[in-house]
This record gives structure tokens, sequence and C-alpha cells, in this order.
């Protein structure tokens, strides 16, 4: 004889039921889906901007510690290494009509940055605006005596020269064989206690334009900062929206990567300049950083007619339109050429 089951539990084995398939397809799903590729959308949303060039990166270095390095540019010094992967290139002159590069890096690591030179004074005010700690081998008269009493994050090989090292080469003057890394100067920094939260506002950054929109546009920009050797020529690419930099008729090649150097971003910015004396008596350049001036903008194919503004040494350069509005740059590299008011450039 069979006997009924009551409808209390014929209720419970039908709620058991339905939870088991609810379970069973949630699973079969779940498998489904997983190995599926994660929407582009969501994988930027995952991302920070940069706060010196703009480039969506982990939100884990999108602020980081900047560390500027100088960099020279002697023509017995190129090609140069890592300075692909710095943000922020600033370029201004030195000795005998000669360019120095202060290489700025917070999103990107460089396993060899090089040769490494001596301060300038007025590259320190651009370090101090970035709260970047300034890494070098010795400097200027001018640089010494502020180092010493100004708020500079400072790494000199004279005293730490277990952050840097030297490449010996035949024919080669020891004064262009020094080089460091990123990570050995984020080791000082760290045993320092100077990887404290950046505080300056970033530039305004925008997308790029689509290609259609750049296609048809052409620029060449040639610097003349002295002489042949220091003649920057810059030629816009629309297809990768770059402009790709030559040097003295040259292609400015990394020496690791083998690329052409190619800022997304180019500013000229005017400045007035006087001579000053490094530690041995040469004349050197001076730069008036701080107050106001001209700009002028390379970006998506066009020639951008601007001003500049730094109120103090520690504030931002801040750089805006002839109507006043501030200047939403391109992500990517930026490369700022610190000219003397009245250096020829010619614009095709």
């Amino acid at each position: 004889m069979i006997k009924r089951i009551s409808k209390k539990w014929r209720f419970l084995i039908s709620l058991a039921s339905i939870i088991i398939g609810v379970i069973l397809l949630l699973v079969m799903t779940n498998n489904k889906t997983k190995n599926l590729p994660i929407p582009k959308d969501a994988v930027i949303a995952t991302k920070k901007p940069c706060a010196l060039s703009g480039s969506l990166v982990k939100n884990t270095i999108s602020k980081r510690k900047p560390i500027a390095v100088m960099v020279e540019n002697h023509v017995d010094a190129r090609p140069q290494s890592g300075l692909d992967k710095a943000d922020i290139i600033y370029e201004g002159l030195t000795e005998g009509g000669i360019t120095r590069f202060m290489a700025v890096y917070e999103c990107q690591d460089a396993n060899k940055i090089g040769p490494v030179r001596s301060a300038r004074a007025y590259f320190l005010d651009w370090a101090q605006e970035l709260e970047a700690v300034y890494a070098h081998a010795g400097g200027s008269k001018e640089s010494w005596e502020r180092i010493a009493v100004e708020p500079i994050l400072d790494i000199n090989e004279f005293f730490y020269a277990q952050s840097f090292w030297r490449e010996s080469k035949i024919g080669k003057s020891r004064e262009h064989t020094l080089y460091s890394k990123i990570s050995l100067l984020r080791k000082i920094a760290n045993e320092k206690g100077w990887n404290k939260p950046i505080q300056f506002k970033s530039w305004l950054f925008k997308d790029d334009p689509k290609f259609d929109e750049l296609k048809n546009r052409k620029t060449q920009m040639t610097i003349d900062f002295s002489r042949p050797p220091f003649f920057i020529t810059y030629l816009y690419d629309p297809t990768n929206n770059v402009y790709f930099r030559t040097e003295g008729g040259v292609a400015h090649k990394d020496t690791i990567s083998k690329k052409q150097l190619s800022p997304k971003t180019v500013i000229l910015q005017f400045m007035r300049s006087w001579k000053s004396f490094s530690y041995n008596n040469v004349a050197t350049t001076s730069m008036q950083t701080t107050g106001t001036g001209e700009a002028t903008i390379l970006m998506d194919g066009k020639v951008i007619n601007a001003t500049w503004k730094k109120d103090t040494i520690q504030s931002r350069t801040r750089f805006y339109t002839i109507k006043g509005k501030e200047v939403q740059f391109n992500r990517g590299q930026f490369w700022i050429e610190a000219l003397p008011i009245g250096t020829p450039v010619t614009i095709k």
C-alpha cells in the first residue's frame, strides 16, 4: 500500500527542485561567460589618468611621485636612453648652444636613462612644480646654491653613487657615460620618505580626434636653438597623431627601443633669458620660468597660439588659448621647448 505524500512535503520537494535548477543554470551561465573578453569600456573604467600625461593607467600608479632626471644632449652623448618612457621632457639651453633635457617619469619605468648630467637652476623650478624627485650629477653654481636652501628632493650622483652606474667606451669621454634607472631612484625616494601623494593639479586632457579629421593635416616645425646639430624638427604624423622628432637632420631615436621619439604634444614656451655661470665660471643660460609669456602648441596637426602662466616657483605652469581658455591636451608624452624670446622658429 502506497502512502500519500502530504501537501507540505510536496511543496518542499518542489521548492528544492526549483532552487537546484536555478543553481545549475547559474553555473552553466558562468562557465559560458567567464572566458569571454572584457569589454573595452569596462577596462577603461578600471584605469585612472596619469597626473602628468593624462594616459590611462592602473590606479596604483596614476599619482606616483614623479622622478625628474637630467639627461645630456651633447652630440657625443647621442643617442640617449629612456627618453621614450618619460611623461614630460623639458629641453633648454646650457653652455655653448648645447641643449639639455629634464625627463620626468611618473607612470612608466625606464631601466636605463642617460647619459645623466648636471643640474641647471631653471630646471629646478619645473621639478618643484611637479613635486618631483630631482636626479643629476653635480650642477652649476646657481643650482648648487639653490638646492642647498630650497625644498628640492635631491638625488645627486656625487652623494648617491649607488643609484647610478657608468658604461665606459673607448673614445667616449667619462662625462658621457653615466646612467640610472627609475627603480634605483625610487628606492632612494622610499628610504627618505619622499613618496607622499602629489598635490599639484593636472592639466586638462581630452581624447584624440578621429583619423578622418586628421588625415589631411600637415605640419612641420623647426627650432634653431643655436647651430646645425641643435636644429630641432617636428614632423606631424596623422596616422598616429604624433610628432616625429629629428636633431641636426637625423631621426632622434632611443638607444634601446630603436624607435624615433614621437611626442603627442609639443609646447614652445618663450621666456626671458640671461647668462649666468657654472661652477667653473663657464657661461651658461638662465631662464625666467615664472610670470607670463607667449607659447606655441603643436597638437592634432594644428598650430595653436597660446600664452603660459606660472605664479610662483612651486605653482604649476598652465597654458591658455588667446581667448583665455585653458588648453585641453591630448593624452600622451609632452615635449616642452624652453626658448629664449626671439629664438628662430619655422613652421610649414
